[in-house]
């Protein structure tokens, strides 16, 4: 019976570590999260807090990376709908928004919602707070 008690404890214990051994990946000295790309497993520097698209360049800039563009989507002839959406980043994040390089429409930035992919041309590059950057 002790041998039983033993074991079970045991076995209760060893997923509770696993679990407890899971951490997020931090960049940008502890204001970033580390995202990784669906396509390609690159590593990208999410910022913890949301500015505006100037705030966003200028954040990549100081960590030596550049703010993510539509043509790090991993878009290629074998995958379907990529107008308007960015496989790389879908199902990264639920609900955020993250911040391009890319302008479709004059005076708009396009932005991306990390967790569907989907591709938006309607960021104001001059709202305060609007999304987060993400980094490569």
């Amino acid at each position: 019976m002790k041998q039983f008690l033993m074991f079970t404890c045991f076995s209760i214990m060893i997923p509770t570590t696993i679990i407890a051994e899971e951490t997020t990946q931090t960049c940008a000295n502890g204001a970033g999260t580390i995202v990784i790309g669906a396509i390609t497993g690159h590593k990208y520097c999410k910022s913890n807090v949301k500015m505006n698209w100037w705030n966003a360049v200028s954040w990549c800039d100081a960590q030596g990376r550049r703010l993510f563009n539509l043509n790090d989507c991993g878009c290629s002839d074998t995958i379907a709908n990529c107008a308007q959406n960015c496989p790389e980043v879908s199902l990264v994040i639920a609900m955020q928004n993250s911040w391009t390089t890319s302008f479709k429409k004059i005076g708009y930035v396009d932005y991306i919602d990390l967790y569907n992919g989907h591709i938006s041309p309607w960021g104001v590059p001059a709202l305060t707070d609007s999304y987060f950057a993400l980094c490569k």
